[in-house]
């Protein structure tokens, strides 16, 4: 949980006692994401914040790794739970639009620059279509497009 002013104070709580459970400081921070098997997780600081973001082990109860993610506008965890995007997208941003990856430390993987990125984010092969990839069409550019039912 995020709370109180800014430096604000992160907290995890036990659901039934709402006990303390761990206490990860203050910080210029309005995001918390998961990765899908709730091991790892990332605080941020985005939108009008810095992009100042630190990388959590829940079991460890430490503190991996801390970077600068400026100009964040989406980020999220790969299904394999290892991989952390970040993208600055249109039309919040209209410049320095890019991807980039981060490994489940914090370390940059790789970096992709655009002139206008409007969306991003992960699409796995089987969730075509919501799963009916045999319903998919091709479209003049290659592309696979979905009909309506």
């Amino acid at each position: 949980m995020l709370h109180g002013q800014h430096p604000c104070s992160a907290a995890l709580y036990e659901g039934r006692k709402a006990s303390k459970r761990m206490d990860f400081g203050t910080g210029h921070r309005n995001t918390i994401r998961w990765n899908n098997f709730g091991r790892f997780f990332t605080l941020g600081g985005y939108g009008q914040l810095k992009g100042d973001t630190d990388f959590w082990d829940k079991p460890g109860k430490k503190l991996m790794a801390s970077t600068r993610m400026e100009c964040c506008v989406v980020c999220g965890w790969a299904p394999d739970g290892r991989h952390f995007l970040t993208a600055t997208t249109a039309p919040r941003m209209r410049v320095d639009n890019k991807i980039e990856i981060y490994d489940y430390l914090g370390s940059p993987l790789g970096r992709i620059e655009f002139d206008e990125l409007l969306l991003a984010g992960e699409e796995r092969e089987d969730s075509v279509c919501g799963g009916l990839s045999d319903w998919a069409e091709s479209d003049s550019a290659g592309g696979l497009t979905c009909p309506r039912l």
